[in-house]
């Protein structure tokens, strides 16, 4: 059975632009809880996300 989890951008405040620079999980990686799998940036930094569950990623 496939279960499909939605990655969701956290808030970051009162900031209206984000852009995900960076995607590092591709279709069909086995991923690990709390793995970095993707980096973002606003005006003024730039940070990391973790991904939340653990498993395999949609091919």
């Amino acid at each position: 059975m496939t279960v499909l989890i939605e990655i969701k951008v956290p808030d970051v405040g009162n900031v209206a632009d984000i852009d995900v620079v960076e995607v590092l999980i591709q279709p069909g990686d086995v991923v690990a809880l709390e793995q970095t799998c993707s980096g973002k940036h606003t005006y003024s930094r730039k940070s990391t996300r973790a991904c939340q569950s653990a498993g395999n990623t949609a091919t």
